[in-house]
């Protein structure tokens, strides 16, 4: 202690100049000097590294559950964090029909340890209650900024939250996407007694309290381009974890003062943030996507916990034939639109083309697995009757308006083949039956007049290939 003190005397007397008045020995004089330096110049400061693994948009992804394991254990260090920019349901057949549905990737995160996630629109797809139950099960913490309400999952859910690591104390905001409706992208009878704010001003007010740490980290479930947006606007975010748009960044985007970084989907990838603190408290940021498809050596123990969820019969069930590949929206998208018709004995059905989640069906036997892939939402098939003019102003609004999704339809209308040749022809004495999912009901179809099928879009599908037996397009 005594040569602390006084190795924190000279260095006092080395700033302020001050002239040293001694009576020691000039030998113990000097040998306290060599001591002190030599003390001093091994004390360098030596600079923080945190490591943050990020992923988003997992969708239910069980299978790659372990290969993400593997990896994780290969790379963590004991200052690190793993976090997930939304969307975790929905996709995944072994995840949304799984008795308590979503419980899987909840468990399968859980083991993994992750410490925070966004809450992204798919969250909502089950259902308040469920998504409340998925909440209580997680180990981790959900984030979001601009979700409010008398809900108990808004009462369960953190706008922001705080962890120190190695002495530097990092702030953590979650924010959520909403589109021109003012809801997120999801089925809006899972909204009751919820609300939104706007994300990118809900992040701005939190300014002032970024001030009280280390770093600021957005978990931003906005999209990439109003990622973007995001960074433009504040000079107060050092790194935003994006998802919701899918995107692969290969290393970052810098704009204005914000790291902007996002890994794909589907747990295809994991990014790697390294965050590096120098002796000035200065950040600076390295970022990695590593990939893990095709996995060499995924963890063993994840893989025998993934073959568990895995052995679903029920969902191996045979219910058609398809006789040639189809590739893509447009083709699959015939297919499900062909479905709603034949469910609503409607005139025209329409469906998001965001609705199709498989880029192509394979030629072949058709399993309750592969229907439950290519479309995982739970979406009631409502209609309504509307006349021709309203149903020509319904399809130029889906045509011009950059707002709306892609639109697939289809259509018993004279003259129309694959899709609706409109304007439709003008019969005033006759009321088009228009069927959509309740999702795209509730943003682009404006009627008062509304009758529920109680046929999900999923649904359908199944009860149209088993009516067909063979897939013909």
């Amino acid at each position: 202690m005594i040569i602390l003190l006084f190795c924190a005397l000279l260095f006092a007397i080395k700033i302020m100049n001050i002239r040293l008045v001694y009576t020691l020995g000039g030998n113990t004089f000097i040998t306290l000097i060599l001591f002190c330096t030599f003390f001093l110049t091994s004390c360098k400061y030596q600079p923080v590294e945190i490591n943050i693994f990020h992923v988003n948009d997992i969708h239910g992804a069980i299978d790659q559950i372990p290969a993400l394991s593997a990896e994780l254990k290969k790379r963590k260090t004991k200052n690190n964090l793993v976090v997930s920019a939304g969307d975790l349901f929905s996709g995944n057949p072994y995840v949304d029909q799984y008795p308590e549905k979503g419980f899987p990737i909840i468990d399968g995160m859980n083991k993994i340890g992750f410490h925070y996630s966004a809450l992204g629109n798919h969250e909502f797809d089950y259902g308040l209650n469920t998504l409340a139950q998925r909440i209580k099960q997680a180990d981790f913490r959900f984030l979001c900024c601009n979700i409010y309400g008398q809900s108990d999952v808004v009462r369960m859910i953190k706008p922001y939250d705080s962890v120190t690591i190695s002495g530097k104390k990092i702030l953590l905001i979650g924010v959520l996407q909403t589109d021109y409706t003012g809801y997120p992208q999801t089925n809006h009878d899972s909204l009751v007694n919820i609300s939104f704010s706007d994300g990118i001003n809900a992040v701005t007010s939190y300014k002032s309290i970024s001030e009280r740490f280390d770093a600021c980290i957005v978990l931003s479930h906005l999209g990439l381009q109003n990622d973007i947006r995001l960074a433009q606007q504040t000079n107060f975010i050092d790194i935003i974890i994006g998802g919701h748009s899918h995107s692969l960044i290969d290393t970052f985007l810098k704009i204005n003062q914000s790291v902007i970084v996002q890994a794909g989907s589907n747990l295809d990838y994991l990014g790697m943030l390294t965050l590096f603190f120098d002796r000035h408290n200065k950040l600076s940021v390295s970022s990695e996507i590593i990939s893990l498809t095709d996995y060499k050596e995924p963890d063993s123990l994840m893989i025998v916990w993934y073959n568990n969820f895995k052995k679903n019969n029920f969902l191996k069930t045979i219910i058609g034939f398809n006789k040639k590949t189809l590739y893509g929206n447009k083709e699959i998208g015939q297919l499900l639109t062909q479905a709603i018709l034949f469910a609503g004995k409607a005139d025209i059905a329409l469906h998001p083309s965001g609705g199709v989640r498989l880029d192509s069906l394979l030629a072949g036997n058709i399993s309750l697995e592969t229907v439950y892939s290519l479309d995982p939402f739970v979406n009631e098939i409502v209609c309504t009757e509307l006349p021709a003019d309203s149903v020509n102003s319904l399809l130029q609004r889906i045509a011009g308006k950059k707002d709306y999704e892609s639109v697939l339809y289809a259509g018993n209308v004279p003259g129309s083949q694959e899709q609706i040749q409109f304007p439709v022809p003008k019969n005033q004495k006759y009321l088009y039956k228009v069927c959509s999912g309740k999702y795209l009901y509730n943003k682009i179809i404006h009627s008062s007049v509304l009758k529920s099928t109680g046929v999900t879009t999923s649904e359908a599908l199944i009860r149209y290939i088993q009516s067909v037996d063979t897939i013909v397009f």
